[in-house]
């Protein structure tokens, strides 16, 4: 039984999936010229961002309407990220990394820079994980369920053989094609995710979120600019966001 998609626009979604895994792959099999390789390496860890945000589109509205193929979906987005696909459920890293650097100052600080952001970055995530780690034993933490555990259990399994089998087809070429590329993609949501949160009025039921409504960075990153609504409607599918926003967040947010 082949999988369907819930909606037929996540066809982009797997394109873009594609596409993460031929540029973290094509160049551990062939030696790149020196300028090509300098501009496949930024590039590469774009692609690896827009799959984080596929990634958090697909944990709260799941691609497939078949579980089996949600399974292996959740092996797919794991690889090209070099984070387990699941287990961001329970530790929302990005949240959590953006709480710790944020919150350096004394309260939510504005004037914070994406330059001392990316500076931070490294020691934010080993915070991050050791939190989420930390947390994900807490009596009062949510548990995950049975399917969860398991699919964690193999994105994980996969991910390390995946490294395994990258470093024996590529040797050292993984440090530049594959672990710069996780690196750039996971300092790039964090900038993104700080940009969408810094300076909003959290009370607020509208203006907790800066949006960006632009048609083409929505096109590369699946609606994610429209924030507020995904907050509001987080079970709404990222290809319905903008008219949600125009419905229900446009008419009331604060102007600045």
């Amino acid at each position: 039984m082949l999988p369907n998609l819930r909606y037929t626009s996540d066809w982009r979604s797997l394109a873009f999936l594609a596409i993460a895994y031929f540029l973290l792959l094509f160049p551990l099999l062939y030696d790149l010229p020196p300028i090509l390789a300098l501009i496949l390496v930024p590039v590469s860890g774009f692609q690896s961002f827009c799959v984080w945000v596929i990634n958090h589109n697909h944990m709260h509205l799941s691609i497939f309407k078949q579980q089996w193929a949600n399974l292996l979906l959740n092996i797919a987005l794991t690889l090209p990220r070099g984070y387990s696909a699941t287990e961001i459920v329970s530790s929302p890293i990005i949240i959590i990394i953006t709480f710790i650097t944020a919150t350096k100052k004394t309260g939510w600080d504005r004037s914070l820079q994406v330059r001392a952001l990316a500076s931070d970055a490294s020691a934010a995530i080993i915070k991050a994980n050791a939190n989420a780690a930390r947390e994900s034993r807490s009596p009062t933490s949510p548990h995950l369920s049975n399917q969860q555990q398991k699919s964690i259990f193999l994105e994980k399994t996969a991910l390390g053989i995946f490294i395994l089998a990258m470093l024996a087809i590529g040797g050292v070429k993984v440090l530049i094609f594959v672990l710069l590329p996780w690196a750039i993609g996971t300092v790039c949501l964090l900038g993104i995710n700080l940009l969408q949160h810094d300076g909003g009025h959290h009370e607020s039921p509208y203006n907790h979120s800066r949006n960006f409504t632009d048609h083409l960075g929505n096109w590369f990153f699946f609606n994610n600019g429209y924030h507020t609504i995904h907050h509001l409607r987080s079970t709404q599918h990222w290809s319905l966001l903008p008219q949600g926003h125009d419905r229900l967040v446009k008419p009331y947010i604060a102007p600045s």
